[in-house]
């Protein structure tokens, strides 16, 4: 059985120590992991990836990317939580690098980083992966990443890409976002 509220109040008291145990996190991220039967790394490597982000380990970035390839979901959530948490041009640029050449699944979590990191950066390489992006679902999710970014530059783009039926519109928020963000930023069309 694992305990994971517990463990997650673990990590979070090891993630106030500071630099203390960065070198530990750093060697549990890099051990693969091969045998997922009654092997207690299942676990220990999502809260190695949790305690990652608490203590915003830069150099655990493409660790995390790495991981995030793997499809489990947990695993997937965790990988995102610590990414947004480390939250830096770094991660944009790994995220923007390994995207074209990765899984439907992980661009489907990256699309979500690249939704909660806040920056020019972000947009940009949210913008520029939209536009070779042929899965419909990864798209939208793109699309509403970069309206998040309360862009007039977005705005625009998802606007014709919601006339063009490029994105789905029976299961996202698309029009809704596009609604706030023009009156957010007073755009009309």
């Amino acid at each position: 059985e694992a305990d994971l509220p517990r463990a997650n109040l673990v990590v979070e008291a090891l993630g106030r120590t500071g630099d203390r145990y960065r070198d530990r996190v750093l060697a549990l991220l890099s051990q693969p992991i091969e045998d997922f039967t009654n092997n207690p790394m299942t676990w220990m490597e999502g809260l190695a990836v949790r305690l990652a982000g608490e203590l915003r380990l830069h150099e655990a970035v493409p660790l995390i990317c790495r991981k995030l390839q793997e499809d489990a979901e947990w695993l997937s959530s965790e990988c995102v939580e610590a990414l947004v948490k480390i939250g830096s041009d770094e991660v944009v640029a790994a995220i923007e690098e390994d995207f074209p050449i990765s899984a439907w699944s992980f661009r489907l979590f990256a699309s979500h980083v690249l939704e909660q990191i806040h920056s020019d950066h972000s947009l940009q390489a949210t913008l520029r992966l939209l536009d070779g992006e042929l899965s419909r679902d990864v798209r939208t999710n793109l699309a509403e990443a970069a309206l998040r970014q309360f862009s007039p530059e977005a705005i625009e783009r998802i606007r014709r890409m919601t006339l063009a039926r490029a994105v789905d519109l029976r299961y996202s928020h698309i029009r809704q976002m596009l609604i706030a963000s023009c009156k957010a930023l007073d755009v009309r069309f």
